[in-house]
């Protein structure tokens, strides 16, 4: 007997759902193209823009992870507790991000730890990116089949969530305390230092670009394709990066734009999901209560139909 879907995680993209996925890839490959050649091009510093954007992306990532966390809790998979603990780690690193950012709230942050505290927050949350993939393919080799692991598994999506809070803390003490033992990655606000910035997205490039490949050779649920599609809008990122030595210029405004894309590309299968759960939920609910309905009518008719037949004779019986 096979077992019906239950959510994204066990769920195999048709056909029609991959060449979305990779429409949604060949858009932002395409944008990227078209921003490519100008993305030197300097623009104006926009002051809300920061904290505008990454409140967004905070806000989608931790919906992000709480779905995964309910997805975890139906399947009891430790492979989704990784992703969905992966997702508040680098959510709480976009705080340390704005909170560390020159000139947002303060000129040289709120945490006042200097020009190079905001970028290396942020090189940490990139580099956790693929390796939060890596983690979660690595774990879902470890779990069991699906029809035992809804049985036999347990789950401690608080233990994943204490140790994403305890390794964004870290992270951040690492960026602000160890501000000075770490390589320099901009000169002021805006201009960087372009060697070190393209040794590292070089390096952010390679991970990421091993992480997709990894998924995309053992993916297997609609979960992971749009995981994939996810990766690629951080592909695309690292490689605008390459080509970028300052911030506030077209490609800088354009690869923030590029995450969040990626970001909502994964959120909208996500809550789209929950909704097609909770309304199949209420449709199941309902036929259920009718059901119940019509035994209970069914049942009133058949004593009343007893009594009758019962009565006829203890009427004669009496006359």
């Amino acid at each position: 007997m096979t077992q019906e879907p239950l959510g994204l995680f066990d769920t195999p993209p048709n056909r029609l759902e991959v060449q979305l996925g990779w429409l949604c890839v060949g858009l932002s490959s395409v944008a990227a193209l078209v921003v490519l050649p100008f993305s030197g091009m300097r623009l104006p510093e926009v002051a809300a823009f920061i904290p505008s954007l990454n409140a967004i992306i905070f806000v989608g990532e931790l919906i992000i992870a709480t779905l995964l966390f309910a997805q975890a809790a139906v399947f009891r998979s430790r492979a989704l507790i990784v992703l969905a603990s992966g997702f508040i780690f680098i959510a709480l690193l976009l705080v340390a991000y704005v909170l560390t950012f020159p000139g947002v709230f303060a000129r040289q942050g709120l945490l006042g730890a200097g020009t190079n505290t905001a970028a290396w927050v942020m090189i940490f949350r990139r580099l956790a990116f693929p390796i939060i993939i890596i983690s979660y393919l690595v774990c879902r080799s470890l779990d069991p089949d699906l029809s035992t692991a809804t049985r036999n598994r347990t789950v401690r999506p608080a233990a994943g969530l204490a140790i994403a809070v305890a390794l964004a803390g870290m992270a951040t003490l690492v960026a602000t305390i160890g501000h000075d033992a770490l390589p320099p990655m901009f000169i002021n606000r805006s201009e960087g230092v372009y060697g070190n910035l393209f040794v590292f997205n070089i390096t952010s490039t390679i991970l990421i670009f091993g992480a997709a490949v990894a998924l995309f050779l053992a993916q297997r649920s609609l979960l992971d394709m749009w995981l994939l599609v996810a990766l690629a809008g951080w592909l695309i990122q690292s490689l605008l990066n390459v080509a970028l030595s300052e911030r506030f210029t077209l490609g800088w405004y354009a690869l923030q734009l590029v995450i969040l894309f990626a970001h909502l590309l994964l959120l909208i299968p996500l809550v789209a999901e929950s909704n097609r759960l909770y309304a199949r939920l209420v449709l199941t609910t309902a036929s259920r209560n009718r059901e119940r309905d019509a035994r209970l009518l069914s049942m009133e008719a058949v004593a009343a139909s007893i009594t009758h037949e019962v009565r006829q004779p203890l009427a004669a019986i009496s006359l």
